[in-house]
């Protein structure tokens, strides 16, 4: 498995995915708060929205990978797609 060169690829895929989420969801509260000329008013109600909406995006997305006809290189591809519209 580790000498397959689509292990790699999709590692690689993921890692960006996974790190870039990461520091959305991590920095956040921060974020919001900037954005809204430092008050913090939005602040709990963007983090509790981006929580339910990271919670449902990753149940409906197993749930497609498991009942999807397409391949898994197809269903990557889009998803990142999709990831790369929404931002």
């Amino acid at each position: 498995m580790l000498r397959s060169g689509n292990f790699w690829k999709l590692l690689f895929a993921l890692a960006c995915g996974e790190g870039a989420g990461l520091m959305v969801l991590n920095n956040l509260g921060q974020i919001v708060k900037a954005l809204d000329q430092g008050r913090s008013d939005l602040q709990p109600v963007c983090v509790s929205t981006f929580a339910v909406a990271n919670a449902l995006g990753r149940l409906c997305m197993g749930r497609l990978a498991v009942l999807s006809s397409l391949r898994r290189r197809q269903l990557l591809l889009g998803v990142l797609l999709t990831t790369v519209l929404a931002y």
